[in-house]
């Protein structure tokens, strides 16, 4: 959600001043590399700390290559995984998106699901000891097409049977299949982070919060009905208010506002 040549401490800032609690990284790239070694987590840390912030949730990886129709790609994939789960832990974070079951032209959705299950089954391991959560998320194809309705993803989750395996839920990627208030019932309590972002039907695409058609007043009450209480971190691929990113990036925190108080 931020113009690309803000530096770090940048966006920190505009998150502490817009009224943000916290804040979703990428890492595995630009902001913390591949490798890097636990001093340099804390200190990332602790500068995100120092904004008030905290770290919600971690993105980053090699989620394509987890994918991957190649078994030899997966397997390099995971092994780049000991160095991101106790990542998270230095960051302070126990939760992780993770994207599974995608669809390619090579990799039909029956694969799709026996290359899913494979990977998560062989790190989860790593990931517990690490006290981290993997939390998958419902995407569109071809990133992940597997879980168009919350059924297969509930029955993939239980099927695996680990509090550790839980769901990213992003409100406004279900909504062209469906209505997220019956996808936050469904799954209940295997939703451990969610992301908000909204979308329009009639071009469908997706847009701002309080832009489009996401029935926030459903999602709210039924994210209540199950007892949801954690993070629900702002999602967006461009910049809010391109002439003006501080008023773009406020202006989410009061939408947010709006939304909590429905």
């Amino acid at each position: 959600m931020f113009p690309r040549e803000w530096p770090l401490e940048r966006r920190l800032q505009a998150l502490q001043d817009a009224g943000f609690h916290g804040v979703e990284l990428t890492i595995g790239g630009d902001l913390l590399p591949q490798g890097s070694d636990a001093g340099e987590a804390r200190r990332l840390r602790e500068m995100v700390k120092s904004y008030g912030l905290e770290i919600s949730a971690l993105r980053g990886g090699p989620i394509r290559e987890l994918n991957s129709g190649d078994r030899k790609v997966r397997a390099e994939a995971i092994k780049a995984l000991d160095w991101f789960f106790p990542t998270v832990r230095e960051l302070g974070s126990d939760a992780v998106l993770a994207i599974v079951g995608a669809i390619s032209e090579d990799v039909p959705h029956d694969k799709a699901m026996e290359i899913a299950r494979e990977v998560v089954g062989e790190i989860l391991p790593l990931a517990e000891r690490h006290g981290v959560h993997l939390c998958l998320e419902p995407v569109w194809p071809p990133f992940g097409a597997s879980f168009l309705n919350p059924l297969p993803l509930r029955g993939f989750i239980d099927g695996i049977g680990t509090d550790y395996l839980n769901c990213y839920f992003d409100v406004a990627n279900v909504l062209i299949s469906g209505f997220p208030q019956h996808w936050i019932r469904i799954l209940g309590k295997r939703i451990y982070r969610v992301h908000a972002k909204d979308f329009r039907a009639d071009v469908r695409a997706f847009t701002y919060l309080l832009h489009g058609d996401v029935p926030w007043k459903q999602v709210m009450a039924a994210l209540r009905e199950v007892g949801y209480d954690g993070w629900m971190t702002f999602e967006c691929e461009r910049v809010p208010l391109r002439a003006d990113p501080e008023e773009g990036i406020r202006q989410t925190s009061r939408a947010l506002d709006l939304i909590f108080a429905m």
